[in-house]
């Protein structure tokens, strides 16, 4: 069984951090944020803290909001739909580009979308819907599919 623990304020700073550096996201997010041991964040009312977890067997917790590697931060595409409408690192795709990001494929990058990508995860958008998150691979010209398999349509 995977086991989750409560982020402490030093470490949801960090994650506050990372949002506001990558994603330009400089809103509170009042939640308790937990880490399983995949380093997988998931967020949770605060009001959590007023139930013991202790005796509790509990698999999972909260709303998955994105993965925690290497001191960067891949947001889910809820973690994406709650930062996303904030964000100044946002990729607005479609067409083609959504097809294939909903099927699984990584986006081929345009030379005007690429010259406008900062940081290392960027936000995917398809006209108000956010989609998740994809890691620049800036020597093939793409980003990363990191959409789940289990929303993807195939076709």
């Amino acid at each position: 069984m995977e086991s989750q623990k409560a982020l402490s304020s030093k470490e949801a700073k960090e994650i506050k951090k990372i949002l506001e550096e990558n994603y330009g996201y400089k809103h509170k997010l009042d939640y308790q944020f937990f880490m399983n041991e995949k380093e997988k964040i998931f967020i949770i009312n605060r009001e959590i803290s007023n139930v013991n977890l202790v005796d509790i067997k509990i698999n999972s917790i909260g709303l998955y909001f994105g993965q925690w590697t290497k001191g960067l931060l891949r947001l889910s595409v809820e973690g994406s739909q709650i930062v996303g409408p904030e964000s100044n690192n946002v990729l607005s795709i479609d067409g083609k580009q959504v097809s294939d990001w909903i099927n699984g494929k990584d986006i081929d990058l345009e030379k005007d979308q690429e010259a406008n990508i900062k940081y290392p995860f960027i936000i995917i958008k398809s006209n108000n819907d956010y989609l998740g998150s994809g890691k620049i691979d800036k020597n093939n010209h793409k980003i990363l599919n990191h959409y789940p398999k289990a929303r993807r349509i195939n076709g």
